[in-house]
């Protein structure tokens, strides 16, 4: 954790247990969390997104209501909200950790399951545009964000809460395109 650091008066010498660790198992990836340094193989920053795509290891680690432990009157971030977040993560080269809280009995609270599941019915239609993509610029701007597959180039329009569907969106993506094809619509 970034409080347990040298400059906080709390040196639990990292260096040296990363080193044995990767003598046992040299493929080990370790966060350094906000210390940084020589042994940080990506970044995590916490409850946020970063403003912009970047091109080294990131994960964001948000949670699905307001904290990381468990509130019995929590509120839960709408699917719409966790499916945005999903897609702003990936447009701008990083990786979503959702936080579900256990109960105090250890279950998943009926409203956090909900919403994982609603999120896995909306990958199985859109989940190419999210599995095994890569940043592509724009990346991510306005209610636009951009991934890409191979020759592949998906874009996402996010729609606000109450929006409605449009017939007709133009897509700010200045390379070439030969056709445009409706992922999910057969």
């Amino acid at each position: 954790a970034g409080w347990v650091c040298p400059q906080s008066g709390q040196d639990l010498r990292l260096h040296e247990v990363v080193e044995e660790a990767r003598k046992i198992q040299p493929w080990l990836i370790v966060a350094d969390r906000t210390v940084g340094g020589i042994y940080e193989n990506f970044i995590t920053p916490e409850q946020t997104i970063p403003e912009y795509a970047m091109d080294i290891p990131w994960e964001s680690c948000i949670t699905l209501g307001t904290s990381f432990s468990f509130k019995y009157d929590d509120q839960y971030k709408s699917l719409r909200e966790i499916i945005h977040l999903l897609i702003e993560v990936v447009a701008k080269g990083g990786n979503l950790a959702l936080n579900i809280a256990p109960q105090p009995d250890g279950r998943l609270p009926r409203p956090g399951v909900e919403r994982i599941k609603g999120l896995g019915k909306w990958l199985n239609v859109y989940g190419e545009a999210i599995y095994g993509t890569r940043i592509c610029h724009p990346y991510y701007m306005d209610k636009y964000a951009f991934t890409q597959k191979e020759d592949t180039v998906y874009c996402f329009y996010m729609y606000d809460e109450n929006e409605k569907s449009k017939k007709e969106i133009q897509i700010p993506y200045d390379g070439k395109a030969d056709d445009v094809i409706l992922v999910g619509s057969g």
